[in-house]
């Protein structure tokens, strides 16, 4: 759970698949599709919102992907 938010099944799936390419290829989801998945409340950019929730990012550029909760 991150800011009091609980993984959304989509994403569960998305590490799942992850973990299979790990164990059986040696090689994660980054390697195919481009992205590393991080769903800790640790991680964004100064220009990320104090509020979101961080799930994934490129490693470059600063880009990122993220839930916005709206919480003030």
């Amino acid at each position: 759970m991150v800011r009091g938010y609980e993984m959304p099944k989509t994403l569960n799936s998305l590490y799942a698949i992850d973990q299979i390419l790990q164990n059986n290829h040696g090689r994660g989801i980054e390697d195919y599709l481009g992205i590393y998945l991080n769903f800790s409340s640790d991680f964004g950019y100064d220009c990320t919102p104090d509020d979101a929730v961080v799930f994934g990012h490129t490693g470059m550029g600063g880009d990122h992907f993220a839930f916005f909760t709206n919480n003030d």
